[in-house]
């Protein structure tokens, strides 16, 4: 069962993203999905759907990593650094999967401050640098 909390959180983040979807895991943990999320110049998609997981026992333990659809490359046609593909936990999605984390999450995430739009804002600035 999902907390009142996390889905308060994710109501947040339904404010700036109306199309995003959530789903509980076998683990209870819950996969987010953001579609049609647009992207910065640089990449070979204009848009791209991103997915995370929020873990079990958040808000303790922040979210950690993300993906995006397997087809996102740099404008080049490189990967981008820190990504490979994945299969997303306890899903039969496979995606471009970016080792993306909180720097220090014991020291930098805060449970009484930040929040899932605070880790959406994490991803979007990943994804704003295009490397």
């Amino acid at each position: 069962m999902i907390s009142p909390i996390t889905l308060k959180e994710i109501e947040r983040v339904r404010e700036r993203f109306p199309e995003a979807a959530y789903q509980e895991l076998p683990s209870t943990a819950i996969l987010v999905t953001l579609p049609n999320v647009p992207l910065a110049d640089g990449w070979s998609l204009a848009e791209t759907t991103i997915w995370f997981v929020i873990p079990v026992g958040y808000p303790g333990p922040c979210p950690d990593c993300f993906w995006v659809e397997g087809k996102l490359r740099l404008a080049g046609g490189a990967i981008p650094q820190a990504a490979q593909m994945q299969t997303i936990p306890e899903t039969p999605i496979e995606a471009l999967w970016f080792s993306w984390h909180v720097t220090d999450a014991q020291k930098q995430w805060n449970p009484a401050r930040d929040k899932l739009a605070t880790y959406v804002s994490i991803i979007l600035d990943r994804l704003g640098k295009v490397v």
